[in-house]
């Protein structure tokens, strides 16, 4: 080992150059820090405004499935509402052909 590199280094003026190089570092990791949190700080804002745009574009969807639903319900108890007069009528139909398919025919006599 070199013992005058040592015997400067052990020097008051070698210790204090040696921690002017240390807070040296460290206000470089400190600047390093504020940029990374800068970042961060950005990055989290970003994150909040996005995930607010897609929570409402979320919510905006769930009610238009919502409103789809309740008009489709609309639709159908209009379609019921409006068919039931024809449905009345049919079921009578079918009840009539039951009853005259029910009748045994005679055989020989045709109508």
């Amino acid at each position: 080992m070199d013992d005058g590199r040592i015997g400067d280094e052990m020097t008051l003026a070698g210790i204090a150059k040696q921690l002017e190089k240390i807070q040296s570092d460290i206000a470089a990791v400190r600047s390093d820090i504020k940029t990374v949190d800068g970042k961060v700080d950005s990055l989290d804002h970003k994150m909040t405004v996005e995930f607010e745009a897609t929570r409402g574009l979320i919510n905006l969807g769930f009610e238009n499935v919502q409103m789809l639903d309740e008009k489709m319900d609309r639709r159908f108890d209009e379609a019921e509402h409006a068919n039931a007069g024809h449905r009345s009528v049919l079921e009578a139909a079918i009840a009539g052909l039951s009853r005259d398919m029910k009748k045994p025919r005679r055989p020989g006599r045709r109508r």
